[in-house]
Order: C-alpha cells, then sequence, then structure tokens
C-alpha cells in the first residue's frame, strides 16, 4: 500500500515498546482488526517522531480475501492522520525496504515570521532568520558523493556508515528554504544533521573546514546540529522493478 501521513501526533513510524502512538502501531491494530488475524506492517523507510510522509510504502501478508478498495475507505474514514493513496496485490518477492532504489526527502524551513507561519510550526522549521541559497547549495557539495556518514548519525549499531547522497538541491520560495537529499538509503537522524550542519555554517556557527571534517574524521555525535523533525518529509520513493503507485 502506498500512504501520507502527518507526523505530528506520531513518536515516528516504528512500534515502541511504551504504550505511545506510532503509525505502525495504529495501523496494525486497525488492520488487523478488519481482517480478524494478526497483521504485521513492513515499511520502506523508518521516520522519526514529528516527521511526516508524502509517499511511503508498506507491505503486509494476510491468508484473507481481501475488498482493498473497502479496506482503503475504512482507514481513510477512521484516522485524519493517515491516508492511505492507494492498496492493491504484490508480489510475495516485493520488500518495500530493500528493493528501494532511491529516497528523497525534503526539509522546509521558513525564514520569516509571517501571520501564519506560527500556526504552520509542525510542518516547517521557523528558523525566522536570512540564509543564502547559493551559499548553502555551494556548501552541500561537501556532502555529495560516497561519505563515511558517522557523524550525522547517534545510531551507533549500523554496520556500516557509508551512503552515498546521489544529490542535494536546495530553493527558496518565497520566505521558505527547501531542501531535497536524493540517496538510495539514509541512518537515523542523517538528513536532519545534514540540514542542521548546513544551516549552521551558512549562519557562521561553523567553518566549512569543520562540516568537510565530519566527514574525514566521522565520529558519532561529532555533528551536534540536528535541525528539527516537524520540517522533514519522506518525499517520495521509488523502486526500480516496481511501478510507484
Amino acid at each position: 500500500m502506498n500512504l501520507q501521513y502527518d507526523g505530528s501526533n506520531f513518536y515516528g513510524w516504528a512500534k515502541q515498546p511504551q504504550d505511545i502512538r506510532t503509525i505502525q502501531k495504529e495501523l496494525e491494530k486497525f488492520i488487523s482488526k478488519e481482517l480478524n488475524q494478526e497483521i504485521h506492517v513492513q515499511v520502506a523507510g523508518r521516520t522519526d517522531r514529528f516527521v511526516h510522509a508524502k509517499d511511503q510504502y508498506a507491505t503486509f501478508e494476510t491468508f484473507s480475501n481481501i475488498d482493498e478498495k473497502h479496506l482503503k475507505r475504512a482507514i481513510n474514514k477512521s484516522f485524519t492522520d493517515i491516508y492511505i493513496n492507494v492498496i492493491k496485490p504484490i508480489d510475495t518477492d516485493f520488500q518495500p525496504r530493500f528493493d528501494v532504489s532511491k529516497k528523497t526527502y525534503k526539509y522546509v524551513l521558513q525564514t520569516k515570521k509571517t501571520m501564519f507561519s506560527d500556526k504552520k510550526e509542525n510542518y516547517q522549521w521557523n528558523y525566522y532568520k536570512k540564509l543564502d541559497v547559493k551559499q548553502l547549495n555551494n556548501l552541500a557539495l561537501n556532502l555529495i558523493g560516497q561519505h563515511n556518514f558517522m557523524s550525522f548519525t547517534a545510531k551507533e549499531t549500523y554496520n556500516n556508515f557509508v551512503r552515498t547522497i546521489d544529490h542535494i538541491w536546495i530553493v527558496k520560495r518565497h520566505n521558505k528554504i527547501i531542501f531535497y537529499f536524493e540517496s538510495k538509503g539514509f541512518m537515523k537522524y542523517q538528513v536532519r544533521k545534514m540540514v542542521g550542519a548546513l544551516v549552521a555554517c551558512a549562519s557562521g556557527k561553523i567553518t566549512e573546514e569543520r562540516l568537510k571534517d565530519y566527514l574525514i574524521n566521522p565520529k558519532i555525535g561529532y555533528c551536534s546540529y540536528a535541525a528539527p523533525g516537524q520540517g522533514l518529509y519522506l518525499y517520495k520513493i521509488e523502486y526500480k522493478n516496481f511501478i510507484n503507485n
């Protein structure tokens, strides 16, 4: 199934030991009840607390003969912050996480306070300071390519911290600066820390040499700058041998 969600009232995607609200927990509970069997939902990318998704893919296995349109309507009627775009049967060999060919994350930063900006604080970083988009794009060139991004995650359990960033592009739209990051895969907090480091560098808090050193001498916790979760969106997921949507 392809879905989108507003992450404002969720503690991320993945189920937690504590009794807290997550997207996976809500979907599994609802679909299990609808189909009268225990359902486990696998997903393409596990988003963090407050992070949103516009193009997320998830799968579940069932022995039931389901009416996909009915299940879609039932979920969309029951939730105001989860919306199913489509549900359809798929090959059992398909793995939403491991078959990804490309992910795009989007980050929204507000540079100027307006009448409505505070009301949108769940969907953007209300930074309220000017930034030079040309400078940001030039700084972002340091992050493109294959690097050890250990400095840009807080999670120590990865077997490999090397990732390849295919593209980064940053645009200004009115009072917003929008960052796009494209790669086959990202680590936990990686995009938020890349945004945080670029903004810190562009605002003079760190030098470009320090930004480069995050990659040259990688270590957990080295980059202490992380943009808030509410400005981040899982924007697009693509599969090489799968027709999206």
